[in-house]
């Protein structure tokens, strides 16, 4: 799911994104923040869906670029990320 060891870091930091937005970035997995904070906020009046294949070759090469640095996948990063 995309998770970046040092995400507040790079919110803060590096996108420089105002305080209403850094403030919910609380660990690694910056997707499950902010859904967290819709829940937070909206409660059970928003609903939504939020799908990934565990073999998806784009998300795979993201996550292998935040975990080494090369936007590329091979078969060890693509399992590695299918466990995530």
């Amino acid at each position: 799911m995309l998770k970046i060891e040092n995400s507040c870091d790079i919110v803060e930091n590096v996108w420089e994104a105002p305080e209403t937005i850094s403030s919910i970035i609380v660990d690694d997995n910056i997707t499950l923040d902010c859904l967290r904070n819709l829940h937070e906020k909206y409660g059970d009046v928003i609903h939504l869906m939020f799908d990934s294949s565990t073999r998806d070759s784009e998300l795979a090469k993201c996550q292998n670029y935040f975990d080494n640095g090369i936007m590329d996948v091979d078969e060890v990063a693509a399992d590695r990320f299918s466990r995530c």
